[in-house]
């Protein structure tokens, strides 16, 4: 193998980890502003456990039931066993969109993503072109 498909490979790996971190924070952004400008609320019951504070839960809005998964709100956690009954906030226009949170929308969680598309634009580029003008540093010569 290559250096250039050395590098191509390696730079893989972080470009997946931003790519997703990028994608994971948007959804996480999109929701939460929805949220915060216009919400509901209902029952919702808890039915596992995920790890890390995670919960899954079903709500009924309308003839429809939804199951979302969210970390409930702090002090609350207590009441979040399996069986258990906590308000969750939905949006009214998309009902899937929903936490056990209040709904707050955090323009710090934007800092994220200024801070990680940069560092993303240059893995894709090391990605594709590994003696490119907008490559990262790699040590490759340009006859490599």
């Amino acid at each position: 193998m290559s250096k250039r498909n050395q590098v191509r490979l390696v730079m893989l790996i972080p470009a997946f980890i931003l790519g997703n971190l990028i994608v994971s924070t948007l959804i996480l952004c999109w929701t939460s502003f929805v949220l915060a400008e216009d919400s509901s609320q209902t029952q919702a019951t808890i039915v596992s456990e995920l790890g890390h504070g995670v919960v899954q839960y079903k709500y009924t809005v309308g003839d429809t039931e939804y199951v979302g998964q969210s970390q409930p709100e702090r002090g609350s956690e207590g009441k979040a066993k399996i069986g258990g009954q906590m308000s969750v906030n939905y949006c009214p226009h998309h009902p899937s969109l929903s936490s056990l949170q209040n709904p707050t929308f955090a323009p710090s969680r934007l800092l994220l993503l200024v801070i990680a598309i940069p560092f993303e634009f240059f893995c894709i580029a090391t990605v594709v072109s590994p003696n490119g003008r907008w490559a990262l540093q790699t040590g490759l010569k340009q006859n490599d």
